[in-house]
């Protein structure tokens, strides 16, 4: 379950795909946001984490302690995202981390790179992830290049921090994970290289709540960019039917068994004339798949041959997780 608690952030990202800056509303609920937890839980008793983004989730302060303590007393596992603005010094970072760890938080993932670096020196994001493998928390740090090949993140891993705390702390350098990522941000297509297709591993699967209430499809970068991503406002006792509701667009089950990138080629041999861009990101595909009018026209006027084997592949994958999520006792 993941929760964009604010659209608000201390940095503004060029191309931020939430266009969230400073100048946005706080527009956090901790009060909605405890009881759409009780109501997750309730309602789908698989759910094992809790996710809790932004924006900058750390601008709500003791609120965020608040609402990571209830996910953690449902059992779930939680997790922030955060772009490190607080994390100034190491002991500032290792007193507001051991807060969160006695909350309930169980791991962090900081978003880094040269556009957040604009705002956030990389010493900061540095403390944060230090000071939680110092805690024995888990600490992703992904970090943004401007073009595929570039590899800031094996920059960032030689750097004399990192190299200090694994010489000091060798049993928990493990905990501090760092990986190279492309930026997309609301650009039209990305910046070289070709994404993997692959089946999208959000959608149906994730329950996405935006600061307004409304539930989205995914967490997907563009997903505030594609209406049809957007199920409407939610409320405890309507959580469960708005989820269902989108099992009835066969374009999301479509997505989830074969990706955006196998669509969008599979429409592709349709029209043999129709251009179609190299994707960075499988993101981009789903953007470029509902935005461009011909690859919507193709999708409707086609979808019908892929009926049958789709929803036969997404039944059976359906069938297969649940008799392994019984074998190993997930959910129980």
């Amino acid at each position: 379950m993941v929760f964009i608690t604010t659209y608000k952030c201390t940095a503004s990202c060029r191309d931020c795909c939430f266009g969230c800056t400073p100048e946005r509303p706080l527009d956090a609920d901790s009060r909605r946001i405890i009881k759409l937890i009780d109501a997750g839980a309730a309602e789908f008793p698989l759910l094992k984490l809790a996710v809790f983004t932004g924006g900058e989730c750390f601008l709500l302060g003791k609120s965020l302690d608040k609402i990571v303590t209830h996910a953690k007393n449902k059992g779930w596992n939680t997790r922030c995202v955060t772009n490190g603005f607080w994390a100034r010094t190491p002991d500032i970072a290792e007193k507001r981390l051991k807060e969160l760890k006695n909350a309930g938080l169980t791991e962090i993932n900081f978003s880094a790179g040269f556009a957040h670096q604009e705002f956030v020196p990389s010493d900061h994001v540095l403390n944060g992830a230090i000071a939680a493998g110092k805690l024995g928390m888990l600490a992703l740090i992904s970090v943004e290049n401007a073009k595929a090949g570039d590899k800031g993140g094996e920059a960032l891993a030689k750097h004399p921090l990192i190299r200090q705390f694994a010489k000091d702390y060798p049993e928990r350098a493990g905990l501090i994970k760092i990986m190279d990522t492309v930026w997309v941000g609301n650009t039209p297509f990305g910046a070289g290289g070709r994404s993997n297709p692959k089946p999208c591993e959000t959608i149906l699967d994730t329950l996405v709540i935006a600061p307004n209430s409304s539930l989205k499809s995914c967490c997907g970068l563009p997903v505030n960019s594609i209406p049809e991503m957007d199920m409407g406002a939610v409320s405890p006792k309507t959580l469960r039917t708005r989820y269902l509701e989108q099992f009835d667009d066969f374009l999301k089950i479509w997505l989830k068994v074969d990706g955006p990138e196998r669509i969008v080629n599979y429409l592709k041999e349709k029209c043999r004339g129709m251009r179609v861009p190299e994707f960075t990101h499988p993101c981009q595909a789903c953007k470029f798949l509902y935005s461009n009018p011909e690859m919507r026209k193709f999708a409707r006027e086609y979808f019908q041959e892929k009926v049958g084997d789709v929803l036969f592949r997404f039944s059976t994958s359906k069938e297969v997780t649940g008799r392994v999520n019984d074998l190993i006792g997930y959910g129980a």
